[in-house]
């Protein structure tokens, strides 16, 4: 990033290997752009002796795109006038913050790659999966204007979350512990993925007779660790929830979010130690999924009851604040 910025003041991080830079000011055409980028890509290769791949674009989502398309240690540019032929044939699911249950709809309707998501009309992708239906559709037709965020401004993720209709209803506290777990590992493992802690935590619980309600509580520090996610999670669940109903859905969302590097408060009766020690144990279990599958590991309790369907993917949404307006 230190390199990064001697080319430009605009770059956002976007997980802890990735970022996003606006050239466009120092660049007057995609071509010196693509020459910017090689010049970036053997000087990190020379200076830090790692190799990285880079996409170049006339925006975000392309670029994002570009640079996942060769690896480990090139140049991609997807432009205004190839970027029907190099990106339209590519599977729905490449496309940024489609998730596995949004590709599912999809596939029931037909649509099978990012093409088809363009030229879809947008009225049904708008009923079929609400407003997100509207922002995928800018993704993938090119005409998404979301700006790179520069350090001095808010982060365009406001809010990660998860949530699921359970098989059967929840009855109990134990319960509603191994389902909690479970959505907090995935909103965790998102969060790290996109560098984001949370400050804010919120529940949802609709019961049998569909009647829902929602709760939210500050945390005690703001956090990607699953574990005090859950316990949070737990906290409201307990003083919220009488068990005189049964629960038929649960979500959580971590929100406030800050960038991972922000400066923490910590408490007087907190051990770094042990919080360092969390940390790195989940960050072990992020890259134990990326390298061998999401249930490669996971907690004996969410083996306790097969009927709760507890093998949660890292899926779920996480929408730029650009595209919800």
């Amino acid at each position: 990033r230190q390199i990064y910025a001697e080319y430009t003041d605009v770059t956002e991080p976007f997980s802890i290997d990735e970022s996003w830079l606006d050239v466009s000011s120092g660049c007057t055409g995609i071509r010196q752009g693509e020459k910017l980028a090689e010049e970036i890509r053997k000087r990190i290769r020379f200076e830090l002796g790692v190799t990285v791949s880079v996409g170049v674009s006339f925006n975000k989502i392309f670029a994002k795109l570009g640079s996942d398309l060769k690896k480990p240690d090139a140049v991609t540019v997807i432009s205004p006038e190839n970027f029907r032929q190099k990106i339209w044939p590519l599977p729905a699911r490449d496309l940024l913050f489609l998730g596995p249950a949004t590709e599912r709809t999809l596939y029931r309707h037909g649509i099978y790659t990012i093409g088809d998501v363009a030229t879809m009309d947008a009225g049904c992708l708008r009923l079929w999966l609400g407003k997100m239906g509207n922002i995928l559709r800018r993704y993938a037709d090119g005409t998404d204007a979301t700006p790179v965020c520069g350090a001095d401004i808010a982060p365009c993720v406001k809010s990660v979350g998860s949530s699921t209709t359970l098989p059967r209803d929840l009855r109990t506290y134990e319960d509603a512990a191994a389902v909690s777990r479970a959505l907090c590992e995935n909103i965790a493992e998102r969060l790290r993925k996109l560098g984001f802690i949370a400050s804010l935590l919120q529940i949802g619980i609709r019961d049998a007779s569909l009647r829902s309600f929602t709760r939210q509580a500050k945390l005690v520090r703001p956090t990607s660790t699953s574990g005090d996610l859950c316990r949070a999670a737990m906290n409201l669940i307990r003083e919220n929830w009488d068990l005189s109903f049964p629960v038929r859905s649960l979500g959580i969302r971590g929100t406030e979010l800050l960038p991972e590097t922000a400066a923490v408060q910590l408490s007087i009766y907190e051990d770094p130690a042990r919080m360092l020690r969390q940390e790195k144990i989940d960050r072990t279990v992020d890259e134990v999924r990326r390298r061998f599958g999401h249930d490669s590991i996971g907690r004996a309790a969410a083996l306790l009851d097969p009927a709760l369907g507890l093998s949660l993917k890292c899926g779920g949404t996480a929408v730029p604040t650009g595209f919800s307006r």
